[in-house]
């Protein structure tokens, strides 16, 4: 049996590089390109023509839907997205046309999605057009990750300490920092490490729920409910004690909005 083809598309170097390594894991595939960014991945898929494509949902110039609008192609590639959030992936891509794996990204899920993609590819009557394809897609908007939901309706996967995946929602976050290519998602009594960035998570909420307060860091407003100083550092103190240091350009918009709530 001929190894398939797999291209993959991510705006971030480690996750492209992760990618690569987990496909190598898995027989019968072979990866054969890689891209940045929507734009790029559209110029790169021309050149190679890949049977399966590998796409992150958001991306600094578009997103994964973005770019199987502008395919040209008249029959499509096998299409596999790639995202952080899970709050809309279970039930938006219960069609044959489409796959997903959440990130950080498991080797038995994405076997399956390649073994999937595999199957459709073979079934040559399945075979999807991209006008099939774009108006699959243009339902998965609806339920995109780029339209926010109402609080309590959102989650992420996380690894528990015994290594299992579970689901936090997003209400239950008081406040995340960042580790590197990590962020560090801080509940009332424990905390787990996702291999996500801190604008990715900061993409997918509300300006509303959370204060950027340091580079590093957000915060969700309501747990705010004072500010500490000492000498030019400025510390946003949560309503269970914990502390969390402002960045000194960011500084300005936590006293902004803790003077604000004292006037109300």
């Amino acid at each position: 049996m001929s190894p398939l083809t797999v291209m993959t598309i991510d705006d971030e170097p480690l996750a492209l590089r992760r990618l690569e390594l987990a496909i190598a894991e898995v027989p019968g595939f072979v990866h054969v390109a890689e891209a940045d960014g929507c734009g790029a991945g559209l110029s790169r898929f021309e050149e190679c023509r890949p049977d399966i494509v590998i796409v992150d949902i958001k991306m600094r110039d578009g997103t994964g839907f973005d770019f199987v609008d502008r395919l040209k192609a008249v029959r499509s590639p096998a299409i596999i997205f790639a995202t952080a959030f899970d709050h809309f992936a279970a039930r938006a891509f219960e069609t044959p046309a489409v796959d997903y794996v959440l990130k950080p990204i498991e080797i038995p899920r994405l076997r399956a999605a390649l073994h999937r993609a595999r199957a459709r590819l073979a079934d040559g009557a399945a075979a999807t057009t991209i006008a099939e394809l774009r108006a699959v897609v243009a339902n998965l908007r609806r339920a995109a990750p780029g339209s926010v939901a109402a609080p309590g309706e959102r989650e992420v996967w996380v690894r528990s300490n015994r290594g299992m995946m579970t689901r936090v929602a997003i209400s239950d976050i008081r406040f995340v920092t960042s580790e590197d290519d990590y962020v560090r998602l801080h509940l009332a009594d424990r905390s787990f490490l996702v291999r996500m960035s801190i604008r990715a998570f900061a993409e997918q909420v509300s300006a509303e729920e959370f204060i950027r307060i340091h580079r590093r860091a957000l915060v969700r407003r309501s747990e705010i409910v004072d500010v500490a100083r000492a000498g030019s550092r400025i510390k946003a103190v949560l309503a269970d004690g914990r502390t969390v240091e402002a960045g000194r350009i960011y500084a300005r918009s936590l006293l902004d909005m803790t003077r604000r709530a004292r006037l109300d």
